[in-house]
This record gives structure tokens, sequence and C-alpha cells, in this order.
């Protein structure tokens, strides 16, 4: 039957209207099918002040969790989620979220009806991955799923988030390996006829991270400082420029003479045709965009050669901030040059590090108050 009479409401309240026969309806939006489609529920009565109070007796079972909102599983929620969630993060987030949902989340909890998820049953499944992959891996896809759930309360599509009850797995620490003055040397000297000896100098210089070190352009250097505008990512097999981790990522560098040298002697090697303001300032033989994980095979391999601990290329970085502590700069100040967000964080990141130099610096009140003189009698 046709419509007569409407009474506009509130988004989300529900629309309530006189039908043809002089009866009254209301609907409520209830959640969505498998297709996306809207799912509502519609109540009747013969006044419209009677079907005002059926239309907030439905709400309120929503509320509460007691009426079946939806048919949606959690795969298809998931991806509703991600595409929305695209237009807020950086690619590379959304790469992780699409990833962790599609490889370990979507096999075990992916038909699951979303109202019906359980705190338990979410813990089992995080449980099981923490199994199979790993602690780290368990807690990333926690924080996706628990991201996910928190939306879709706001959204409505459920009374309460059921990650809330659910804990994280404990993490065994990663030990980051710092080599000693000693290896570093060692390691620099194996690796000085290498073409790649400017990109690994640096990192040890300035504690810049993988990607912003590839995605370096000669542009970014101005006299002594270096401009971190951008980082160098893979997606999907092919080089693709972003900008930095955080915000504090867009940062400016200062270099040392030995540094500086190293570059332009660097940037006299390579063809005039990678010299320019925007090329790259490290390139492949072929003068292509490097891939981190050749870098990354090439630093591993100079390591073997030159009998260091065996450490990651990141860890170029902790020995970069082990460098900056022992010197006596403040977390501030090493926080500002290597991109951290919050200076406590890196405090806390590198806590032992302030610790060791705190108690090098332990003086003695004797030798404070001790005369630089002998005083000289009248």
């Amino acid at each position: 039957m046709a419509r007569r009479r409407s009474t506009r409401r509130g988004r989300g309240e529900g629309s309530v209207f006189q039908r043809a026969d002089g009866t009254w309806a209301g609907e409520v939006t209830t959640g969505y099918d498998e297709g996306g489609k809207q799912r509502r529920k519609t109540v009747y009565g013969k006044t419209q002040a009677e079907v005002l109070v059926k239309v907030a007796g439905v709400k309120q079972q929503l509320s509460l969790g007691t009426l079946s909102k939806s048919a949606l599983t959690v795969k298809l929620y998931l991806e509703k989620w991600l595409a929305e969630k695209a237009r807020t993060v950086k690619p590379r987030t959304q790469e992780s979220y699409k990833y962790c949902a599609e490889k370990y989340l979507n096999p075990r909890l992916g038909r699951t009806k979303l109202d019906k998820l359980t705190p338990l049953q979410a813990q089992s499944a995080l449980s099981e991955i923490a199994d199979a992959h790993g602690a780290r891996t368990s807690n990333l896809c926690r924080a996706v799923l628990f991201n996910a759930m928190k939306q879709a309360v706001r959204w409505r599509l459920l009374p309460y988030n059921p990650l809330e009850g659910v804990t994280r797995i404990k993490e065994q620490q990663r030990e980051m390996t710092v080599w000693t003055a000693d290896e570093t040397l060692r390691f620099l000297s194996v690796a000085q006829t290498h073409r790649l000896y400017p990109l690994f100098y640096l990192a040890m210089a300035t504690g810049l991270r993988c990607g912003e070190l590839l995605g370096l352009q000669w542009g970014d250097l101005k006299g002594n400082v270096l401009h971190v505008r951008r980082t160098l990512l893979t997606r999907s097999g092919q080089p693709t420029y972003s900008t930095p981790k955080t915000e504090r990522g867009v940062r400016r560098v200062a270099l040392a003479e030995d540094v500086l040298s190293l570059l332009e002697a660097h940037r006299e090697r390579v063809g005039s045709e990678h010299r320019q303001g925007v090329s790259p300032i490290f390139v492949s033989d072929a003068g292509t965009l490097l891939n981190a994980r050749n870098v990354t095979r090439v630093w591993h391999a100079l390591q073997v050669t030159a009998g260091v601990p065996k450490a990651r290329l990141h860890d170029a970085r902790h020995l970069h901030v082990s460098l900056l502590v022992k010197q006596g700069l403040d977390p501030r100040t090493i926080a500002d040059r290597v991109g951290h967000t919050d200076p406590s964080f890196t405090l806390r990141k590198y806590s032992h590090m302030f610790e060791d130099q705190r108690q090098a610096t332990a003086i003695s009140l004797t030798d404070l108050l001790k005369p630089s003189a002998p005083r000289i009698a009248n």
C-alpha cells in the first residue's frame, strides 16, 4: 500500500508513517545482509503513538544485543570496514590490515555472524594464530580486529566490542644488536669497496630507516642538511614512494663533514643522468630504484665476510642512537633526529642505554669540590 503521511525523525531513530488504510507503521534498520543491503524491521499499530513505542522497543533490543541485527559475517564486515579504512590510512597500513584479515582472521572467524562473535571465540582464534605464527602476528591481528569491532559499535552494528575482553599474547622482546666500535669498523672496512657502502655508512651516521634511505633524492640535500621527506616501499612488487612512517618522520638531519664528503664522492661516481635534484641518491647498477630486500641481502653478506654478529639493517639505526646517547644528547634531541613521535618512546626503547650512560657519568663530590689550583698564601 502507498504511504499517505510520514513523520521525519532523526538519523538512526527509524521512520514512522501512516499507511493507506489509516494504520501506522515504523521501520528500523537492524543491519545488512550479505549483499550489503539494509535489513529493516517493521512494526505496526493503530496510532502513531503506539508505533513510536514499538519503534523504541526495537531500538532498545538493538542496544542490548537481544535482537539479531544482521546476517553479516565477520568476513563481509571486514571487507566493508577495510574499504572505508582505506580513505584514512596510508596504503602500507591498509595492506597490513588487509593481509591480517585475509591470511589469519577470515580462515578462523570469517564465517561467524558479526553479532554472534564472542570474546572467547576471538581469544581462541588469536591463541591459535600465536601458536602457528607467533605472538607478534597474533597481537597485530588483535589490533586490526579490535579497531574493526570498535567501528562496528559506532555504526550500531554491535552493542559492545567483543574484543574488549580479549588479552594480548605476551611477546618475547626482540633484542637489538648493536655492534661495538671495533665491529663497526670491521664491517665498514669490508663494505668500503661495495657500491652500497655510502648507503650503509649513511644509515649508521644518521639513523634513517631503510625506506627513508632508499627514498632520498639529491634535491633533499641542502648544504649540510638532509631533508627526509619520503620513504620508498615495495607494493605489489613495484617500488612506490610514500610519506614517512610518522609525522615526525618528515625532518631535517644535520650531516658531518665525513658524510658530506662521502656523498659528494658517490655523486661523482654515478652517471650524470642520476645527479639531478629529483634523481634518487641510491640506485641499482641499472639505474633503477633499489629494492629493500636486495639491499638487505648485501648487508647480511658483508656481515659474514666481516665476521661480525648478525644484525638487521634496522640495527644500524639502533647503533646510531647508542652513539648519540654516549655523546650525552637528551631524549628530545635524539627523538627529533631519528623521527620518533614522542621522546618518551625513545627513553623507553633505549632505557638500558640511557641507564648505562648515567652510570658512566657518576661523579665524585670530592672531585667536584677539588680546587683547580693551589691557593697562594698572602
